[in-house]
């Protein structure tokens, strides 16, 4: 299938969530079914922010070619909705990073490097999906469950409560992963971070990149 202009297609399929020490355990080890779609080979630009909202606010030190971040989850819903795509899930973001889970990393099973990791970072498909560990992260529209232990007489064990609204999670590499990249994707290259997705809510590592679901 043709892919639309600046997207590639996933033709999706069964995926099994990688057990990885940054997921969290609600998620980790289970299986899905992705279903086909489009998603963005670059991180959405300010400039593109710029041309649906000309006056929004905190994108004046970013530069217009660059990959646009500091957007906050209304922004970002916002922007999504104004140019008719959706923003991704947990399940296609790991599929596409992991090509649909036969990689540890966008590129393939080979390292890390620090010297050509922009270069590096991206999918061995044509067309390819560029930055997606190097670029900023992304919010996903998945809602982030809360973990919590509960002590019991003879031990302690993990209840998984329902999804919080307030909170999402985000795709990428956190501003603490960034720190020592290596250490961060130790075990893999899918890594997610929950964060408050109030109204009000940013995070400078976190940006914009958008899915279009296709029929089965």
């Amino acid at each position: 299938m043709a892919a639309s202009p600046n997207m590639a297609f996933i033709a999706g399929g069964r995926l099994e969530f990688p057990n990885h020490p940054d997921i969290s355990l609600e998620i980790a080890g289970l299986s899905r079914d992705v279903a086909p779609f489009l998603i963005d080979q670059y991180p959405v630009t300010v400039r593109e922010v710029r041309e649906v909202f000309p006056s929004l606010t905190g994108l004046d030190e970013q530069l217009p070619d660059d990959p646009a971040h500091s957007l906050p989850w209304d922004v970002a819903v916002a922007y999504a909705e104004a140019v008719g795509k959706q923003l991704p899930s947990v399940w296609e973001m790991a599929f596409v990073v992991t090509n649909g889970g036969t990689t540890r990393f966008p590129w393939g099973d080979t390292d890390f490097e620090a010297t050509s990791f922009v270069e590096q970072d991206k999918t061995p498909y044509d067309p390819a999906v560029h930055r997606l560990l190097s670029g900023p992260a992304v919010w996903t529209d998945s809602p982030a469950r809360t973990l919590v232990k509960v002590y019991e007489t003879d031990g302690t064990h993990d209840l998984k409560v329902p999804g919080d609204p307030s909170r999402r999670y985000a795709f990428g590499l956190s501003e603490n992963d960034r720190k020592n990249i290596q250490t961060s994707l130790r075990n893999g290259g899918v890594v997610f971070f929950r964060h408050d997705s109030s109204i009000s809510s940013k995070s400078p590592v976190i940006g914009l990149r958008l899915v279009r679901r296709l029929p089965r």
